[in-house]
């Protein structure tokens, strides 16, 4: 793996409180972060909303831990970038804007309606990313089919309704974006979405009764329909609260800010807890194999850059191959991150069935594996090599990551 680890030493998080444009290697994303601490506290907003759709709770979640909020592409700030607007593409977007961020993972996505549904679909895409979760009276894919149960002309009415608004907007990501969720509805289902992991959970319903409902999804029929969605995903894990609120409309973040800080904290300590537990002795050994596990899944999935994520930047941290030194110094390696994908384009790991894991000390382990790796070039190229990895990990506040790592190639 020698030049592919030049991705180790990472500049540190900013700390401005104003928004900034972000490079994404496509376009540009308007981008605030705050706070510090692990893990990482990401918002994602409601339907052509921009980052400011939080600004009643980010600033709280703050005193929390780090926090990123942001506007989708073609939103607010954000330029409008090739993209075509759709769910997929903005969590990949997403993803990318994290990694240009050079932000630990696994976060704790903080959702809000639209914004619930999208989150919902990241953690399908990237189940290693998230470890915990916060749906804000967040849109399900079946509402319009389960709401068309109780009253057959809902549907009709909302494609109309929708079909409208659409008329009324300039081109542009809310509309696409409105286009989006229309199809989606129709369909009853986004590509790729699985159901949610046993992860910690808060979910957030508004329950408030409308004095004059004009669609069924404002009686209290609907509501309780409504209410029922939500539980389905709650019943997903075993770490959950459901918090349901007669008190709040649908942006129950403005409403009730409170209720968003308190899910919040709930979700923080839940993923706290679990990693602290993890690095117990009885659990040391295979929390070490499943972030191994995570590494050469992350590495194929994502490319060579993944490395990034799952090195230690601690001034001790050295890489060697073949019994050589691969880099002087860390500056040394850091230079050459962003030259990574100029020779190696795509790459498969693997490690071996056993993975040794001996501990140290608290939070340090020495660990080893027989390991395979293709690397393919730009131009096509293959090279395939196996040999032995050895290394330490150390535990860090975002987890698991290597402190240094030694790769001895075997002769093929």
């Amino acid at each position: 793996m020698k030049a592919a680890l030049a991705l180790l030493i990472l500049p540190a998080a900013l700390a401005a409180q104003t928004p900034q444009l972000v490079n994404i290697g496509t376009h540009r994303l308007e981008v605030v972060r705050a706070g510090t601490g692990s893990p990482t506290i990401v918002f994602e907003a409601g339907l052509g909303d921009t980052w400011q759709d939080w600004d009643s709770v980010w600033h709280r979640a703050a005193d929390l831990s780090s926090v990123i909020v942001y506007s989708r592409s073609g939103l607010g700030n954000s330029e409008p970038g090739p993209g075509d607007h759709s769910a997929r593409t903005e969590m990949t977007e997403l993803h990318q804007l994290l990694d240009s961020l050079h932000v630990p993972r696994p976060i704790v996505l903080v959702a809000r309606s639209y914004g619930g549904l999208l989150s919902r679909l990241y953690v399908s895409m990237y189940p290693h990313d998230v470890a915990g979760l916060v749906l804000v009276d967040g849109t399900h894919e079946q509402q319009v089919k389960r709401w068309g149960q109780i009253d057959p002309k809902y549907p009709e009415q909302f494609r109309a309704y929708f079909d409208t608004v659409m008329k009324a907007m300039k081109p542009g990501a809310e509309r696409d974006e409105t286009r989006e969720t229309v199809r989606i509805q129709a369909a009853g289902t986004v590509e790729g979405l699985e159901p949610l992991p046993d992860i910690p959970l808060a979910v957030l319903t508004s329950m408030r009764p409308s004095p004059k409902p004009a669609y069924v999804n404002m009686t209290a029929v609907g509501h309780e329909a409504w209410r029922a969605m939500h539980e389905e995903w709650a019943q997903r894990s075993r770490y959950a609260e459901h918090i349901v609120t007669v008190q709040a409309g649908h942006a129950i973040q403005d409403d009730q800010p409170q209720l968003v800080i308190d899910a919040i904290r709930f979700v923080l300590g839940r993923v706290r807890a679990g990693a602290a537990t993890a690095t117990g002795s009885a659990g040391l050994a295979d929390s070490i194999r499943i972030f191994m596990a995570r590494v050469a899944r992350d590495v194929t999935h994502d490319g060579p850059l993944a490395w990034h994520r799952e090195f230690s930047t601690d001034s001790t941290f050295f890489m060697a191959a073949e019994g050589r030194l691969a880099f002087a110094s860390g500056a040394e390696a850091a230079r050459l991150i962003d030259s990574i994908p100029n020779f190696i384009a795509r790459i498969t790991l693997t490690w071996g069935d056993a993975i040794r894991v001996d501990s140290l000390a608290p939070g340090l382990a020495v660990v080893g594996a027989d390991y395979h790796e293709v690397q393919v070039d730009p131009a096509g190229h293959v090279v395939d090599e196996r040999g032995y990895f050895t290394g330490v990990v150390q535990r860090e506040a975002a987890g698991w990551k290597f402190r240094n790592a030694h790769w001895s190639v075997r002769a093929p």
